[in-house]
């Protein structure tokens, strides 16, 4: 019986040398069943990571691309720029609000020092 070392034990496999028709031998070795199997586990796994970088990159370029549509709100008139109030309610609302011209300067100047503050 012949000793075998773990570097010298030849893994079992089909070897076969091809020739193409240019006359040049091709040396073909196909691997044991074992050595298949974990070579398709690993291309399954490099493929699935494949699939999922692509998958992070469509998801980038379509995702910063995207346009999405927002309809346009349409503004209420303003009750304050209107000179006459054309509904009821708007009326009561203006009766309600009535300011005097040195409260409406004390409040604007308020609103822009708190504005230069911020």
């Amino acid at each position: 019986m012949a000793s075998r070392g773990a570097f010298a034990a030849e893994e079992p496999g089909v070897r076969r040398d091809i020739v193409t028709p240019e006359g040049m031998p091709v040396p073909v070795f196909l691997a044991a069943r074992s050595q298949r199997a974990g070579a398709l586990y690993l291309d399954l796994l490099l493929m699935l990571i494949a699939v999922i970088v692509l998958g992070v990159i469509v998801c980038a370029v379509v995702g910063g691309t995207w346009v999405v549509s927002v309809p346009k709100k349409r503004l209420r008139q303003d009750l304050a720029g209107s000179d006459v109030a054309s509904t009821a309610w708007q009326q009561r609302k203006m009766a309600q609000y009535q300011f005097s011209q040195e409260q409406l300067e004390a409040y604007g100047i308020f609103e822009l020092q708190t504005l230069e503050t911020a």
